[in-house]
């Protein structure tokens, strides 16, 4: 799955982010920072993760978490409130790249195939 984010608020430096867990059988993704952006602005680290589980078809929950160090004797509740923004933009990407690749499984003819079989098994069973 490819993630594409429009380019990061214009007054945060350009900064590189490491995948460093991607597990497709739990759904989970997770970025450690690791240069530029809020890493100078008083991050020493932070990882991000995102977790998506099926609540039902058509629906996801996602649960994201945030783990971070800053410099010592820094207060970081503005750069805290930067961040929380960026990972909103985040989640709005994952949900919209989410919704296309349904918008597009959901045009293919494997998908009616399928949907058509679970609606004559359905029909089937309230037959009997």
């Amino acid at each position: 799955m490819h993630i594409i984010t429009k380019a990061a608020p214009a007054v945060l430096e350009p900064f590189k982010e490491r995948i460093v867990e991607f597990d497709e059988t739990k759904h989970l993704l997770s970025f450690l920072g690791i240069e530029g952006g809020y890493m100078n602005l008083g991050f020493t680290h932070y990882l991000v993760s995102f977790k998506l589980d099926d609540i039902r078809v058509g629906k996801t929950l996602i649960t994201s978490s945030l783990t971070y160090y800053l410099e010592q004797n820094f207060d970081g509740a503005q750069l805290l409130d930067e961040f929380l923004n960026l990972l909103r933009y985040y989640l709005g990407s994952v949900v919209k790249s989410l919704q296309k690749l349904k918008t597009d499984l959901e045009s293919t003819p494997e998908f009616r195939e399928m949907e058509i079989a679970r609606w004559r098994k359905k029909k089937a069973g309230d037959d009997e």
